[in-house]
């Protein structure tokens, strides 16, 4: 069984949006997801 989520990731003033995405994933990873998608990227484990 294979668990995915969808996660919309907010960018605050300053930040860098590929930053951003990249703490993104990696949380999700950590996290222990199979798929994560972001309106930007895709990563499947």
């Amino acid at each position: 069984m294979r668990i995915g989520v969808f996660v919309v990731a907010a960018r605050f003033p300053g930040q860098e949006p590929g930053h951003v995405l990249a703490d993104a994933v990696e949380l999700i990873a950590a996290a222990g997801f199979d798929d994560a998608w972001t309106p930007n990227t895709i990563r499947s484990g």
